[in-house]
């Protein structure tokens, strides 16, 4: 061999040494930061560096697992639930991992999913007390609250732990226990040393007890002791708004977008909350700054399509419909709005037709069936139009709201006259539940 490609070789092999060492010297640079912004509160940042970690290696189990944890707290399920699998198929022994991948299951109503991961995970770390309060939900969630309490308790008969006692809350609560679920509820904020997340706990609690005001006091005492945590901020401005505090809600509502955490969540929360309390221009303002950031299939996209038609603005709606075309000219939210834009328009059959394509895509989506009724109503087909509403109501969550309106439909579809299908259409936010 030569003296020359000799030295060649040394030079590529040094190279390619280099070229690792700076790749591993970034991804540990990368993950380092995301946790430096995470423990800081700044999760859009974590975000972006742990992203940056897994271009580099995507089978950094590390990166997913932090990038997944992240996304869970700004309450991108979906997208958590993805990262997290994927981090688990590169370290399946990860018990942390396995037990966040539970919580998301149980709370998309997958106990079965749920289970599956919380064994794995006891069979890694028996003692796991994570994954034994979640094997107690899990009770809870299948309806064995017999069973679930008896799991609580033997976590708290061995530590003082809070979690495990709101679980004996939820437990005895589901026995139709009333004290004994406050009790529990008050060993935990005992427990937890009065920690905003248990005040909070125990204010719900009340408040859904109609002890209004110890319930608020409560509320506020978790406020000053964590005075950025949006997950305090935010139900007490909801709590505000429901007993007639406006001026009390709105500004922990701005001061949560401006300040604290200005998510995508947030924003369309402040915009709902316009709405509620029929300030539609401002409503329309926040969500039109979501749709230039997050893009015109955005769920703000979605939500202000809806507030336009509600408000029968069929030219902005359309301005819209031309946004979310450029940018996938096979968008499901498009028949929607065509759909809506059809019945304010009075014609029936082209709305059910828009609908009905919709409804192939989004099958589980209560508004589609609503307007469907309404199209079908227009058509002069109350009996069709009754089956829709139904079924309407079987996806709708709210049961009171349910038990409700079936009355009322039956009434609709068997004693209004078809002229006022055009009426009815142009008072859909009284007429139709939000989603």
């Amino acid at each position: 061999m030569s003296r020359t490609r000799s030295s060649l070789i040394v030079v590529v092999a040094a190279l390619l040494l280099l070229s690792g060492c700076s790749k591993e010297a970034k991804k540990a640079k990368f993950l380092s930061s995301a946790k430096q912004y995470k423990q800081q509160g700044k999760l859009s940042e974590a975000a972006i560096q742990y992203r940056n970690a897994i271009k580099i290696d995507p089978d950094l189990a590390e990166a997913r697992a932090g990038l997944g944890e992240v996304l869970l707290t700004q309450g991108q399920f979906v997208a958590a639930e993805a990262e997290l699998r994927k981090s688990l198929e590169r370290a399946p022994k990860n018990v942390h991992v396995l037990n966040l991948l539970a919580g998301i299951y149980l709370l998309a109503g997958r106990p079965n999913w749920a289970s599956e991961k919380v064994q794995a995970a006891l069979v890694v770390d028996p003692a796991n007390v994570d994954a034994r309060i979640l094997s107690g939900q899990i009770q809870l969630a299948t309806k064995h609250p017999q069973e679930a309490e008896k799991k609580f308790r033997d976590i708290v008969s061995k530590e003082n732990n809070s979690r495990a006692w709101v679980g004996v809350a939820a437990a005895r609560l589901a026995q139709n226990d009333v004290a004994g679920a406050e009790q529990g509820l008050r060993e935990s904020l005992a427990a937890s040393q009065r920690a905003p997340a248990m005040l909070m706990g125990l204010a719900a609690f009340l408040e859904r007890h109609d002890r209004v005001p110890e319930a608020q006091q409560l509320m506020e005492e978790a406020q000053k002791k964590d005075p950025t945590n949006v997950s305090v901020l935010i139900p007490l401005a909801a709590f505000y708004a429901r007993h007639g505090n406006q001026s009390l809600a709105e500004p922990i509502l701005v001061t949560v977008r401006d300040r604290v955490s200005s998510t995508s969540a947030n924003r369309i929360l402040l915009a709902n909350y316009y709405i509620a309390t029929h300030r539609h221009p401002k409503a329309v303002e926040e969500l039109n700054m979501l749709v230039k950031s997050d893009g015109p299939e955005s769920p703000a996209a979605a939500r202000l399509g809806d507030l336009l038609l509600d408000d029968n603005k069929v030219p902005e709606a359309e301005a819209l419909i031309a946004q979310i075309l450029a940018k996938n000219k096979k968008s499901v939210l498009v028949s929607y709005f065509r759909g809506r834009i059809k019945l304010i328009q009075g014609d029936g059959i082209g709305a059910a037709q828009q609908f009905d394509e919709a409804a192939r895509y989004m099958p589980r989506t209560p508004s589609l069936y609503y307007y469907g009724g309404l199209a079908l109503l227009a058509q002069n087909k109350p009996q069709e139009a009754k089956a829709l509403f139904t079924k309407a109501l079987g996806l709708d969550p709210a049961s009171q709201k349910r038990s409700a309106w079936t009355p009322f439909i039956t009434w609709l579809c068997s004693s209004v006259p078809n002229w006022s299908w055009s009426l009815m259409t142009k008072k859909q936010h009284w007429l139709m539940p939000t989603n």
